[in-house]
């Protein structure tokens, strides 16, 4: 009536021995209950046949002999009889009772293995919920630094713009100031001013030139190291997250190999069962009545240990993932922060480095026009004196000729003196200031010494009214000098200001560029993160088939066992009725051999 196999669980990997052996036991209990269960029928057979045998033999001796020692023997066998059905309809009360019993552990089993089952079904529910809301999550962050991204790019693009506007103001105003500037200066004056710009120019790009050009290339250097270290450190990063995830596979890998190996050695446990059938059918059946629900306990806290593993590990690799994602945000973060740090100081270092150069060629050019205009004071001091003692030995005729021809020497030397400080800034002005009073007082001291020969030589004050007029005529062309000076220091500023600005551009163009690879490196990340995703979600689809077809298979040994002991219990009830009916026929046979004895004394008498 019971299969070996209908009792044992299928799809539960790893399960031990000890679970078989308890399932053999249960079935061989079971197949010794049926057994007696079978003998105590035939027993009431049997006894059915020996009341039918009595009757007949009580029933040829009263038709042949009708004597009273029979009638005795009749009667005590009637009472043994009486007895023995007495004996079996307590015994069927009690097969009865069992029965019941039997029928109500079974209903109370199954409504236990359905409220597991609603139980199992509401966690796995919940899990597959707290996985949609971690991937929620996982996109909102990608939609957030998406949006980051974006405002940055913005940024950057208003401060190119901004930038680019500031150049065309500053070319536009430096133009319109060289076009003024231009308009004012003389034919004669424009060939010496053009040459000695352009002398001035080539000497301040190759001396700007030359002292960037170490700069530039420890720049770039340490640019370079740094581009160097973050692709190492990426590489790293990159590497390591490799090597977790060939782990990881492995890991699955051994997994999937030992679920078939343990499947390989489920089937070639179930052939050993198959072809051990015959040796240990009665030990199977009597083992797997008693043991059936210890082992379905047993599963169920596998099974629930075992999805309690499996969620425990997924919620590591969750949280792994997430604590990764919050390092390569921070590292982006901290990447940003000083990267723009390193802008700011190269942006003031270069600035300072400019502001010193400028002000060191200021310096210079002030220095060497200085020490021209105390040299030419010192010659002109000299030929003074010599022109002084030569007019005091000539004749007044000669002193007046080469009076003349002195005040003509001294005032072409100023004018050569006047065009070649006006590349002079605002200190070297004040310098010429402070020279022309000095020249003032040496001549107010050679005209107190020389006071006869001023007074002979009337003309000569008049010459030298006239050279202070030009003196002052010098000064006007000092302004005008300092007014060029001061413009083409505007020149060279304009000139490192456009300078500061392309490697402005540059550092920007290059920042944007680490922006867009962090960005593409953390959206490859967040694609890795929702194929891991995937991923996961995959296996615990994989895992709920299973168990789905886990529990499917539960259900139909269920049903097949609830068949079984229902075709059991009709059988039974088959057994006892054929019993009651045999029970019926032995009290109409009792009734007619009372019958007949009670008739019997009035035809023996």
């Amino acid at each position: 009536f019971f299969s070996p196999f209908c009792f044992l669980p299928v799809g539960v990997p790893g399960r031990p021995p000890a679970v078989m052996d308890t399932v053999l036991r249960a079935s061989t209990r079971s197949e010794n209950k049926f057994n007696d269960i079978l003998r105590f029928l035939d027993e009431v057979e049997s006894c059915d046949e020996t009341a039918s045998t009595t009757m007949s033999l009580s029933a040829s001796i009263d038709t042949s002999r009708c004597g009273t020692v029979l009638a005795d023997t009749v009667k005590q066998q009637l009472d043994d009889l009486r007895a023995q059905i007495q004996q079996k309809d307590q015994q069927l009360l009690g097969m009865k009772r069992k029965v019941n019993d039997l029928k109500n552990r079974d209903s109370t089993k199954v409504e236990g293995c359905q409220q597991e089952l609603a139980r199992q079904k509401q966690e796995f529910e919940a899990l597959v919920e707290r996985n949609m809301q971690f991937i929620n999550s996982l996109l909102a962050d990608k939609e957030a630094l998406n949006c980051r991204v974006a405002a940055l790019s913005d940024e950057l693009k208003g401060l190119e713009e901004k930038h680019a506007r500031k150049l065309a103001d500053c070319e536009e105003r430096h133009l319109g100031l060289c076009a003024q500037q231009k308009s004012q200066w003389t034919a004669s004056e424009k060939r010496r001013r053009a040459a000695w710009q352009e002398e001035q120019t080539k000497k301040i790009k190759e001396d700007t030139l030359k002292s960037l050009e170490p700069d530039i290339a420890q720049l770039m250097n340490r640019h370079r190291a740094e581009k160097q270290r973050m692709e190492n450190e990426k590489d790293e990063e990159l590497r390591r997250r490799d090597a977790l995830l060939h782990s990881k596979e492995r890991e699955l890998v051994e997994l999937r190999r030992w679920m078939e190996e343990v499947k390989t050695q489920e089937l070639g446990r179930k052939d050993e069962i198959v072809a051990q059938k015959d040796q240990d059918l009665l030990e199977q059946r009597t083992r797997l009545a008693r043991e059936y629900e210890q082992s379905l306990l047993r599963e169920r806290e596998f099974f629930r240990q075992q999805s309690n593993e499996q969620s425990d590990r997924f919620d590591h690799q969750l949280e792994g993932l997430r604590r990764e994602l919050r390092e390569a945000r921070e590292r982006e973060e901290e990447a940003k922060s000083r990267l723009q740090n390193e802008l700011s100081s190269e942006r003031a270092r270069l600035r300072v480095e400019k502001s010193a150069e400028v002000a060191t060629f200021e310096e210079h050019l002030r220095q060497k026009l200085e020490l021209d205009y105390q040299e030419k004071c010192r010659l002109l001091k000299v030929e003074l004196a010599k022109e002084v003692a030569r007019e005091a030995t000539e004749l007044k005729a000669t002193l007046t000729k080469e009076r003349d021809e002195e005040i003509a020497m001294v005032i072409a030397k100023f004018e050569d003196a006047a065009l070649e400080s006006q590349k002079a800034d605002q200190a070297a002005k004040r310098t010429l200031q402070e020279r022309y009073t000095r020249a003032q007082r040496e001549r107010e001291a050679l005209a107190t010494s020389n006071e006869d020969l001023r007074d002979r030589n009337s003309s000569l004050e008049a010459s030298l009214a006239h050279h202070q007029e030009q003196v002052e005529a010098l000064r006007s062309e000092l302004r005008h000098s300092k007014q060029f000076h001061e413009n083409a220091l505007k020149e060279v500023e304009s000139k490192l200001g456009f300078k500061v600005l392309q490697s402005d551009e540059q550092w920007s163009a290059k920042y944007a560029a680490r922006i867009q690879e962090q960005t593409e490196v953390i959206d490859n990340q967040a694609r890795r993160v929702i194929e891991l995703q995937r991923e996961l979600e995959k296996l615990a689809q994989d895992h709920k088939k299973a168990q789905q077809v886990q529990q499917e298979q539960h259900d139909v040994e269920l049903e097949q066992l609830r068949v079984r002991v229902q075709q059991a219990l009709a059988k039974k009830d088959s057994a006892i009725q054929d019993i009651q009916a045999a029970l019926l026929k032995a009290e109409d046979r009792n009734r007619q051999i009372e019958d007949v004895l009670l008739g019997q004394p009035n035809r023996v008498a």
